[in-house]
C-alpha cells in the first residue's frame, strides 16, 4: 500500500513537478516499478535507480544528480 503525506497528514492532493522514488529493495518488484510506470504514464517524470544507475557508476554521485 502507498499513502501520499501532504502537509499535516495523508489524503489527496494533485502532484506536479519531479518525483525521486527512494525505497529498499524488497520493494521493487511489488511497490517502485508499478509506481514508476503509473508516475510515467501519467506524465510525471521520475528518477529511481532502473535505468539510472550503471555497474561502476557511484551510487551517492548519482543520487546526488538524481535530486538536482
Amino acid at each position: 500500500m502507498i499513502t501520499l503525506y501532504h502537509g499535516s497528514g495523508a489524503g489527496n492532493f494533485e502532484l506536479h513537478g519531479d518525483v525521486f522514488i527512494c525505497h529498499a529493495s524488497e520493494d521493487k518488484a511489488s511497490v517502485v516499478e508499478p509506481l514508476y510506470q503509473h508516475l510515467d504514464s501519467v506524465g510525471i517524470r521520475c528518477w529511481c535507480d532502473r535505468g539510472e544507475i550503471l555497474w561502476g557508476d557511484s551510487l551517492v554521485g548519482k543520487i546526488n544528480e538524481g535530486l538536482k
